[in-house]
């Protein structure tokens, strides 16, 4: 029996704080970030199957095995790949490599080269980066040295005025190494990544974005373009799995398979990414290749592919069912949320369940209970005993809340059901990154979504009627067409979003937004928030014409995105949320999400109320030239390799500085839209 006082806080406690009031869903980010506690027995049987594979990848006993973890929604795929990403950085047993968005179905080769490139900028075993990791274990090997990639990194900080002379030595040293590299800018792209503000470039070019002209020049790396590269990425992809497996043993992971989207030959996209992963098993040398998948969609889409036999055969080789909750399975998994709860208000509870009783906790393992009804049974019933509880006579079913009556769209969305989605758009707003401000087809899926919703709405005096995909072969260039009607006059407004940096490749696809016949439009809406070179005439003299045909350059900051992105997040995810397409809709029209977004309001508006020009001062051939000269002329006649270190510590800084900025920037507008929604 604890003291009256001790109960006196405890209670207040309670009362104050539900540990269990947060959005109960595993996503991307959670997988690299330790933020969900794990009680290791749940549905143990699967991760250890897991860990045993890489066990037996590691001792040479095997070298490719797929394995299929198969779940009803709610079981814990998401949460049980954290534990085995968490385990692997901790114990230094393997790389991880996760894949959960498929923006793409038509190009996943070029798609799975972009997850590789994320997954390898996160931190690995060692403090430093995967991507650092393997440029550590490629050194080591060439040089025949031992060196930890702390020791690496710190020697390319100490020293930023040989760093080009070292990446230039290195990768011809390593090259001597891996004499089956048929790429060496892709060994000099990887030991770039040692240098801070040359990171962000190296795994840009890796994953296929492009460089700069000045900025490849710089690296001495090719500019590529998404255009070269798109017949070589799952090349490139194989050729970077094959680096990694010699030195330890490969996990890539594909997530979150369920979705009604489909590929152009009408696969969905649970049958592209089983085939991606039976042809990555017919082309590395060694990986466990691991895929979670609901039950129903194992049965029902990968059974009825043409070569279901081979697929499974690779993918599927080993399989584990997850299972629903028992009685000591809850208990296990309340008290482990619990624990970090009463250390952190430094107080001991009664028992390692309090406010709950056990025999409450068993009655739910009778109902059938997956680890999020659970979770949600105990947010609802969070309270001070005995007043708590239901008696666990029945687990919250969000999805079956009847209409209770009419509000501003005819639906009043349940108070509980209400702070679910707050929880779920508070948590998207703040895992969203700088860097998507280049992810092109996030944003076009974000847009694409807002404009679906608006289909049959009239905003700023523009009815809004079909929205068109554009056809595969063109659809690398336009994103989607907008079919709209304003004053009895059909509007075709082809929208492109374009990020890239590559003047060349600014330049090839702005002729294709000013081809209205091509592909039927009456107006091209180029979507970018970066200037354009003024040096690149003929980007600028496409923009000319755009302007010229009423077409119109909208820029964008990230903030005007944001609400876009989280809402295109929960609705994408709103299986693992628990919530219903109607609920996630009503929540957008009360908060005025969409229709009141200013990057929608300027994709809509008439070219002529524009606020800002739609190019800049238009460059002539003579002006560009001298602005050539000039420039060779200043490299002339200063001695850059002297005055190295302070360029490259100035730029070092001023990297620094400018993520900085970004990165306050990007807390405060996520507080300022969290502050408008109401959402703390």
């Amino acid at each position: 029996m604890i003291q009256e006082l001790e109960k006196e806080k405890l209670d207040n406690i309670i009362k104050d704080n539900n540990p269990f009031n947060r959005a109960l869903i595993v996503t991307k980010q959670d997988i690299w970030q330790k933020n969900f506690p794990d009680f290791p027995g749940l549905n143990s049987h699967a991760s250890d199957g897991v860990f045993q594979a890489i066990e037996e990848i590691k001792n040479n006993q095997r070298k490719l095995i797929g394995i299929t973890i198969q779940a009803e929604k709610g079981l814990g795929k998401s949460h049980l790949i954290s534990r085995i990403r968490h385990q692997l950085k901790q114990d230094s047993k393997g790389w991880f490599v996760y894949m959960t968005d498929y923006n793409n179905l038509n190009e996943i080769k070029s798609e799975i080269l972009n997850a590789l490139a994320m997954s390898l900028k996160k931190n690995g075993s060692r403090e430093v980066s995967q991507w650092q990791e393997l440029a550590t274990y490629l050194i080591n090997e060439a040089l025949n040295k031992n060196h930890s990639p702390k020791q690496v990194t710190k020697n390319f900080s100490n020293h930023p005025d040989r760093i080009p002379d070292a990446v230039e030595t290195l990768t011809n040293k390593i090259l001597e190494v891996k004499t089956d590299i048929d790429n060496p800018y892709l060994i000099k792209a990887i030991i770039w990544t040692f240098s801070p503000s040359h990171l962000p470039f190296a795994v840009n070019w890796i994953a296929g974005k492009g460089l700069s002209i000045e900025k490849a020049k710089e690296m001495k790396l090719p500019t590529s373009s998404n255009d070269s590269l798109a017949t070589k990425s799952f090349e490139r992809v194989c050729q970077i799995f094959d680096l990694m497996s010699d030195y330890k043993p490969l996990l890539i992971c594909f997530d979150q398979l369920e979705g009604r989207e489909s590929s152009d030959n009408g696969y969905t996209k649970a049958q592209v990414i089983a085939n991606l992963g039976m042809d990555l098993f017919n082309s590395i040398k060694s990986a466990v290749i691991l895929t979670t998948v609901y039950r129903d969609i194992w049965v029902q889409q990968i059974n009825s592919l043409p070569n279901a036999e081979a697929v499974i055969d690779r993918i599927g080789e080993k399989q584990f069912q997850l299972k629903f909750l028992n009685g000591d399975d809850i208990i296990g998994l309340v008290s482990c949320w619990l624990k970090g709860f009463y250390e952190e208000h430094k107080i001991t509870p009664p028992s390692p369940i309090y406010p709950f009783s056990e025999s409450k906790l068993r009655e739910l393992g009778k109902q059938k209970a997956s680890a999020r009804d659970v979770l949600e049974w105990c947010r609802n019933n969070w309270k001070i005993p005995p007043e708590s509880g239901n008696g666990g006579k029945n687990l919250p079913k969000p999805s079956d809340n009847p209409n209770n009556g009419n509000g501003k769209n005819g639906f009043i969305i349940p108070e509980e059901i209400l702070e679910k989605i707050k929880l779920a758009f508070e948590k998207e707003l703040e895992k969203i990154a700088y860097d998507i401000i280049d992810n092109k087809p996030v944003l076009a899926n974000a847009i694409y979504f807002a404009f679906q919703y608006l289909i049959g709405k009239t905003i700023e005096n523009i009815t809004i009627e079909n929205i068109e995909l554009i056809n595969s072969r063109q659809s690398k260039y336009l994103d989607f067409k907008i079919i709209a009607k304003e004053n009895g006059e059909t509007l075709k407004i082809g929208v492109m979003i374009l990020q890239v940096d590559n003047t060349n490749s600014v330049s090839a696809r702005l002729k294709h937004l000013i081809n209205y016949q091509e592909y039927d439009i009456n107006c091209g809406c180029l979507i970018r928030s970066k200037d354009i070179s003024k040096r690149a005439t003929k980007a600028h003299e496409c923009l000319n014409i755009l302007k010229n045909q009423q077409g119109k350059w909208v820029y964008f900051q990230l903030e005007e995105i944001q609400s876009l992105l989280a809402i295109k997040s929960i609705f994408d995810n709103k299986n693992e949320y628990n919530l219903t397409e109607e609920e996630i809709f009503s929540f957008i029209k009360d908060e005025s999400l969409i229709t009141k977004n200013q990057l929608i309001l300027n994709i809509l508006k008439n070219p002529s109320l524009e606020t800002k020009e739609i190019s800049s001062k238009e460059i002539s051939k003579e002006e560009n030239n001298n602005f050539l000269k000039q420039e060779e002329q200043i490299i002339n006649e200063f001695n850059i390799e002297e005055d190295y270190l302070n360029i490259n510590n100035n730029g070092k800084q001023k990297y620094k500085e400018s993520q900085k900025i970004e990165k306050d920037k990007i807390s405060q507008n996520i507080e300022e839209i969290i502050a408008k929604f109401n959402l703390r």
